[in-house]
């Protein structure tokens, strides 16, 4: 919630405006709306597949979890505290945060209108709907195709054009409803986000035994042309270890796997190393090749993508 709240604040501030709109898949939606419900800021929100229910949401990762361990022939033993599903672990703190969320008993509206993208293989958002419209909102549902390609793995992925033409309309509408040409708006320039990081955070469990160093992260685009994306972390002060490359684990993007990458990356430059984490073509924020429709995780694309030039500085 801290993210959502500081992005919205960074948004407005580099760009200038006044009002916002936030949209957010699954999850993402209901973060989103818990979000917007605070703020006074938000003109509209966006909320693909939302999660109404975070009780029903645990139950369903659950059921995926032993849908995933079926299908490879696994047998864990129970553990009711640590649930892992899809490559990253729920721990109990966060189950039960998840269990408190319910969107049908918010009383405040997220804002004033709100667009629901249903799933229409498995729609799950007409009680929110109306719950919005009792208190005054203006809210619309649509069932749309698309969700479920979607979220295949990186490399069988399909973007939902439906899903996004149909966001796209409502944004348009709503930019004409409050008399804005936010089409026409060129946004200024701005310099690659360099973020400065605390001291080590004594909940980091990798980066809590580092030395206490500040490092720096700069998001960076590169190559011929600049079609691939990284994040270089290094020491604010002297560099004077080596340069190290995190690579995509199979079709997971640059966090790694269950966001392994991040404090292993402020790890390593914490001790003095400058470290690219970085996205190959078609994964992640990388762009695709030429004539590559699709992403693609196969090992073919990785020598031609590590021997890109120039690597970013950090």
């Amino acid at each position: 919630m801290a993210s959502v709240e500081l992005a919205a604040g960074e948004l407005r501030r580099v760009v200038g405006v006044d009002r916002l709109c936030l949209l957010g898949i699954r999850l993402g939606a209901t973060l989103a709306t818990l979000a917007a419900a605070g703020r006074a800021d938000v003109a509209g929100l966006i909320a693909i597949a939302p999660v109404v229910s975070g009780r029903a949401y645990v139950r369903e990762l659950r059921m995926l979890s032993r849908a995933i361990d079926s299908k490879r022939n696994l047998t864990r033993t129970a553990n009711e505290d640590i649930l892992e599903t899809a490559g990253f672990l729920l721990s109990t703190q966060t189950q039960k945060s998840l269990g408190e969320i319910d969107l049908n008993k918010l009383e405040a509206l997220p804002a004033q209108r709100v667009l629901i993208l249903d799933r229409a293989e498995m729609p799950g958002g007409e009680s929110w709907e109306s719950r919005l419209n009792s208190l005054g909102g203006h809210c619309e549902r649509v069932s749309l195709s698309g969700y479920a390609e979607m979220m295949l793995d990186s490399h069988e992925s399909v973007p939902p054009r439906e899903i996004t033409g149909a966001a796209l309309h409502w944004m348009r509408e709503l930019a004409s409803s409050a008399q804005r040409t936010s089409a026409t708006q060129s946004l200024p320039a701005t310099p690659q986000p360099r973020v400065s990081l605390p001291h080590v955070l004594p909940e980091d469990p990798v980066s809590s035994a580092s030395p206490a160093t500040a490092i720096e992260e700069t998001a960076s685009c590169f190559g011929t042309p600049p079609r691939l994306f990284g994040i270089v972390s290094a020491p604010a002060a002297q560099k004077s270890g080596k340069a190290i490359i995190l690579l995509n684990a199979g079709a997971v993007h640059h966090i790694g796997p269950n966001r392994l990458y991040v404090p292993l990356a402020r790890h390593l430059a914490r001790s003095g190393h400058v470290v690219l984490r970085m996205d190959i073509a078609g994964i992640g924020d990388s762009v695709p090749r030429d004539g590559d429709p699709r992403t693609s995780s196969t090992p073919t694309r990785r020598p031609r993508d590590r021997r890109s030039d120039p690597i970013p500085a950090p």
